[in-house]
């Protein structure tokens, strides 16, 4: 006995569907909402210290949304590039930072995260060869459009902290 025909249409629409519902996106980090979460930063930016312009920074979308990479440099020569990731395992965000200088920093996040707000922690070694702990608090303001990137340095374990910059990341019109 032969089919009805709107069955068999119906069958094959089914299966096209089913197919299309197993097969994984593409980019499925731009769905993901905490992959989503240091988006703020994205853009192309001035960045302050007080009055005065330190440099200028490009934060963009990498590998399907899946990382956001910075690229920095400063008015006096330094430059540098972080890659920011949000670690599954972990279920936090990392950022490996490496300037011109030769300084290296592998971020962890904290567990202070709220929106519009990051902040991270990394052992790095100063100028003088000493390992210091440096914590780095990220700071959306949506009124004004601009980033605050707050970074302190300890070199007892944190017990004490001393603001080492406080930037401002204004967007570029």
């Amino acid at each position: 006995m032969k089919k009805p025909l709107t069955l068999l249409f119906l069958s094959t629409a089914l299966v096209g569907a089913s197919l299309q519902a197993q097969t994984p996106s593409p980019y499925p980090c731009l769905d993901s909402e905490v992959r989503r979460h240091f988006d703020f930063w994205l853009g192309e930016w001035e960045v302050f210290a007080g009055d005065q312009k330190a440099g200028e920074s490009s934060i963009t979308l990498a590998e399907g949304g899946c990382a956001i990479h910075e690229s920095y440099t400063t008015t006096k020569g330094y430059s540098g590039q972080s890659i920011n990731y949000y670690d599954p395992i972990a279920k936090k965000w990392r950022q490996n930072w490496v300037g011109s200088s030769g300084d290296v920093g592998i971020y962890e996040e904290t567990d202070s995260r709220t929106k519009g707000s990051m902040q991270f922690i990394a052992r790095q070694m100063d100028a003088r060869g000493a390992i210091q702990l440096n914590r780095m608090t990220f700071t959306y303001d949506p009124n004004a459009d601009t980033v605050r990137q707050f970074i302190e340095s300890s070199g007892d374990e944190g017990q004490t902290w001393t603001p080492s910059f406080d930037g401002l990341y204004k967007r570029k019109k």
